[in-house]
C-alpha cells in the first residue's frame, strides 16, 4: 500500500494512476513470466495422464514437478528483488526533492 501511496504521489516520473499496472508489469515481467511458466508445468504435469508400460512401470512426466517448484521459487526471488529495488528507488526520488 505504501508503495501506491509513494508512486502517486510522485508524478515526477510520469506515471498516471492509469499507467500504474503497466509500469509495475514493465518492473516485474520477468518475476510474472517465470510465474507463468511454473503454473503451466503444474497444470502440464496435472493434465498428463499417467500410463503403465507393458514391463509394468509407472510412466508419468515427474520432471514437470521440480521445474514448477524451481521456476516458482525464482519467480518469487526476483519479485522480492524487483520490489526492494523499487522501493529503494522511490525513496531516493524523494529524498533528492
Amino acid at each position: 500500500m505504501e508503495l501506491l501511496v509513494l508512486w502517486s504521489v510522485s508524478d515526477s516520473t510520469g506515471a498516471t494512476e492509469k499507467g500504474f499496472m503497466l509500469t509495475l508489469l514493465r518492473h516485474f515481467r520477468t518475476s510474472f513470466i517465470l510465474f507463468l511458466i511454473g503454473t503451466g508445468c503444474l497444470l502440464a504435469f496435472n493434465l498428463s495422464t499417467p500410463h503403465v508400460a507393458a514391463n509394468g512401470s509407472l510412466n508419468e512426466p515427474f520432471a514437470f514437478i521440480p521445474l514448477a517448484w524451481l521456476f516458482l521459487g525464482l519467480s518469487a526471488v526476483t519479485f522480492v528483488v524487483n520490489m526492494v529495488r523499487t522501493m529503494l528507488g522511490i525513496k531516493r526520488q524523494h529524498l533528492d526533492c
